[in-house]
């Protein structure tokens, strides 16, 4: 049997200087942090990112994938801590955790997470502030705890970039307001779709407002009069007073008899209808919005309507040569 031995102090390394950034150095850095950001592009799927207008950000299963590839520990130090704050509104609460991720080399980043009873998530209901009473304290340190571990691993690996569930605290803010899904509209304001799609997707978030055993019942009651205020005034938009539609580039007549029809617009730019044959070819591939998206950010890191002619055409080459969606005949 051998003897225990005693363990040995780990011994603190010195610092050490900083190599000299040579033009070689400089290159191959760039070129590190290039093929980081490739391999995030090829690991990560639609379904790890949220949609907020044409921006995409890292929820938790991505960056949880990211931690697996990249075989970094995390664990929450110590327990979560609550504070108590007071603001115009009254008395509410906020629960902070700190939390450290590890690189496989050592290299580590300590972060707190937080999240309050007054994140809009958790205490919006029809445009009404809910008492802290009625908030699940329960959700309020799930959620500190998400954002800690993704903050870490956004400033390990990520460049300090937001994560989704960072921004859907913000969700529900009236100027904010977005589709938590389906694909076609997630991360859209009511605003930004026309008036088939909102008509499409109103009786879905109807019938989750009025089920009681929906756990998010109140911010979808919030989010339809949103949908029916936008559909209003959409509607509002296409009709004369007499009650004839009004077609793009036209004028309704006055009573009077005033101006008539304007003259139409301008032929589109090239620019222009390769973006709508981008979109005819994407309703045949059976791409949605948010697909197209994801792949325009992956590309060329910008939104759709953002790309240049040049890579427009580059993206109907690929769409080209994909197989139709198939469809059901009824």
């Amino acid at each position: 049997m051998t003897e225990p031995t005693a363990l040995e102090p780990i011994r603190r390394q010195q610092p050490q200087p900083l190599p000299k950034l040579t033009d070689q150095a400089i290159t191959d850095l760039v070129e590190s942090i290039q093929q980081f950001e490739k391999f995030k592009k090829a690991a990560l799927t639609d379904k790890d990112y949220s949609i907020f207008g044409e921006n995409l950000y890292i929820e938790k299963p991505g960056w949880t994938k990211l931690r697996l590839a990249t075989v970094t520990s995390f664990q929450i130090i110590g327990d979560p801590r609550k504070e108590i704050g007071q603001d115009s509104e009254g008395t509410y609460y906020t629960w902070i955790a700190r939390g450290r991720a590890t690189a496989i080399n050592g290299v580590f980043v300590e972060m707190d997470g937080a999240c309050s009873s007054r994140d809009e998530f958790f205490s919006m209901a029809n445009g009404q502030r809910r008492p802290s009473a009625e908030i699940d304290e329960k959700d309020i340190i799930a959620t500190a705890e998400t954002n800690c571990f993704n903050r870490c691993m956004s400033f390990l690996y990520g460049f300090g970039e937001l994560s989704g569930e960072e921004l859907r605290g913000h969700q529900f803010d009236k100027k904010t307001l977005r589709f938590p899904f389906p694909d076609e509209v997630k991360g859209k304001t009511p605003e930004e779709c026309d008036l088939a799609t909102l008509k499409k997707h109103l009786p879905t978030f109807e019938k989750a407002a009025k089920d009681p055993k929906n756990k998010w019942a109140e911010q979808n009651k919030k989010l339809v009069a949103a949908i029916q205020a936008s559909i209003a005034e959409k509607t509002a938009k296409v009709e004369s007073p007499a009650g004839a539609v009004v077609g793009a580039g036209e004028h309704a007549a006055t009573p009077g008899g005033g101006d008539g029809p304007a003259p139409p617009a301008g032929d589109p730019s090239p620019l222009e209808q390769a973006q709508i044959r981008v979109r005819e070819l994407c309703e045949a591939k059976g791409w949605t919005e948010a697909k197209r998206t994801v792949h325009c950010r992956k590309t060329w890191n910008r939104g759709f309507e953002e790309l240049d002619l040049l890579a427009v055409q580059t993206l109907i080459q690929t769409l080209v040569g994909l197989p139709d969606a198939e469809r059901t005949l009824v």
